[in-house]
């Protein structure tokens, strides 16, 4: 916003009595130029396209996918190779053992095996993941400004689950079918095109949502310990006297890394049988987890539950201390305990018109 006549002297700066506007005098040649800026915070802060916040939050997504799909595919193969027969090995031994039949079988392209369906569902599964976080927390506040306890903390974060879980279902089936289908030997599925045309052929609907109450048992108690171990990190890592917000990427990182790790102690066992599941034949398992839990037990005792521990602990603390890092410090704290979710609070100044309100990532 600028006015201006034009007298000869110097360069003035003044700041009236409202502390958001700045005059910038400037005297020349017998005129007065004065201009007019406001800081961010004064001036009506200008909408954001959530189409820009949906595809910012996605490309963020698509590149954690990108960067982890390698350890989930040994991490899936792992939970899914058969018990080996009296006399034979196992098919792999572990996580490196596992790395290197794969890439010595089907080369680099056999690690990034079922990309393609995270990568479709990871844009709209952030978004639905922090909404439904946030609508959790409102659901428990009285106020905006309420402060929630942890154990709220954690039923917010379980509510993030349950709305997940409609697009994660259907994504893990066909990710994990073309996952295992190359190690098996038995090529079934062309693609996840494919794949969800043969499922529905063959079970309708119910066929490509196989497994959902297996991804319930899982991310819904995962997603509450990943929200409130991470707002327990956060404030454990402020400095006395400072705000959440003002912590350090190093600080950020760790508090992510350690939120993955504490998500998955707690997902590993379930997750474990819905890829047992989901990757079973038609019948296999008519009494659902509870078949498949009874034959693990039964047949390779309590640690086969914790299979494929070392690679999703590999691949747990890089891609959610990354995750949380660009959610959380794009010039505002995007999680904070005791605000209303999505809250932007960026007090940077401006000048010249560029009134940036950072977009928040999903």
């Amino acid at each position: 916003m600028c006015v201006g006549e034009i007298v000869p002297g110097v360069f003035v700066c003044e700041r009236s009595q409202d502390a958001s506007v700045r005059v910038f005098r400037t005297r020349v040649d017998q005129c007065v130029f004065i201009s007019v800026c406001l800081s961010a915070r004064s001036m009506s802060q200008q909408p954001i396209s959530p189409l820009k916040n949906f595809f910012a939050g996605g490309f963020g997504g698509v590149c954690l996918v990108f960067a982890g799909h390698p350890l989930d595919t040994i991490k899936v193969r792992l939970q899914t190779q058969p018990k080996p027969r009296p006399g034979e090995t196992a098919l792999y031994r572990g996580t490196l053992d596992c790395l290197k039949k794969t890439l010595a079988k089907e080369g680099v392209l056999g690690l990034y095996k079922g990309m393609a369906a995270p990568i479709i569902g990871v844009t709209p599964m952030f978004a639905v993941c922090f909404f439904g976080f946030g609508l959790g927390k409102k659901l428990q506040q009285k106020t905006p400004d309420d402060v929630l306890t942890y154990p709220q903390l954690f039923a917010a974060g379980m509510l993030s689950g349950v709305f997940t879980t409609a697009i994660m279902a259907p994504g893990e089936r066909i990710k994990c079918l073309l996952q295992i289908q190359a190690a098996s030997g038995q090529v079934k599925y062309a693609g996840p095109v494919d794949c969800v045309k043969q499922l529905y052929r063959e079970n309708g609907i119910r066929g490509i949502y196989k497994g959902t109450a297996l991804t319930l048992m899982r991310d819904v108690p995962a997603s509450g310990m990943y929200f409130m171990t991470y707002e327990w990190l956060k404030y454990t890592l402020t400095p006395e006297g400072k705000s959440p917000s003002e912590l350090s990427v190093p600080s950020i990182l760790f508090a992510g890394g350690m939120a993955g790790i504490f998500n998955w102690a707690v997902a590993i066992p379930p997750d474990v049988l819905k890829s047992r599941f989901q990757t079973a034949p038609e019948g296999k398992y008519p009494n659902g987890f509870r078949d498949v839990l009874r034959e693990l037990i039964r047949e390779e005792g309590i640690g086969s539950l914790y299979k494929g521990f070392n690679a999703v602990m590999l691949r747990a603390f890089p891609a959610n201390a990354v995750r949380l890092l660009l959610s959380t410090h794009r010039g505002q704290t995007r999680v904070t305990r005791g605000s209303d979710e999505g809250q932007t609070r960026d007090t940077r100044g401006t000048c010249g018109g560029l009134a940036g309100v950072t977009p928040q990532e999903l």
